[in-house]
């Protein structure tokens, strides 16, 4: 480890490191808590369902059934969410790229699938020589 380096250790279980993972990451993405909260869920449905290709997966895990599932464990309504998604697909972006696409593709820099024992991010901060 270089000096000046330091690592913290954060408790976490297997409903939370979606949120606390995308809660470090947002300071590239601007999400109020409640976006954070829905695209958490649809980022561990993504991870549950990778034996389907892209394509069918964002339609499976944005399907009916499944939307219901996650406003149902959000307790949200359906207009919440929607409006939720809507702002994920139009307004939000992760350094200049869309968060959820027309086809609710979730942009792949912000899919991360955590280990048994947890899930590390590195951030390095470098000085810009301008």
């Amino acid at each position: 480890m270089s000096q000046g380096a330091r690592i913290i250790k954060l408790p976490t279980d297997d409903n939370r490191i979606y949120r606390q993972v995308l809660k470090i990451l947002n300071f590239g993405m601007g999400l109020t808590p409640k976006e954070i909260d829905v695209l958490a869920e649809f980022v561990r449905l993504n991870n549950e369902y990778t034996a389907l290709p892209a394509v069918q997966r964002a339609k499976f895990i944005f399907s009916t059934d499944m939307r219901k599932e996650v406003m149902e464990k959000l307790d949200i309504d359906e207009s919440a969410l929607n409006n939720i998604l809507t702002r994920l697909r139009k307004e939000k972006t992760y350094f200049g790229k869309p968060i959820l696409s027309k086809d609710n593709i979730i942009e792949e820099e912000l899919l991360f699938s955590p280990s048994e024992t947890g899930f590390d991010i590195a951030i390095s901060l470098y000085k810009r020589n301008d």
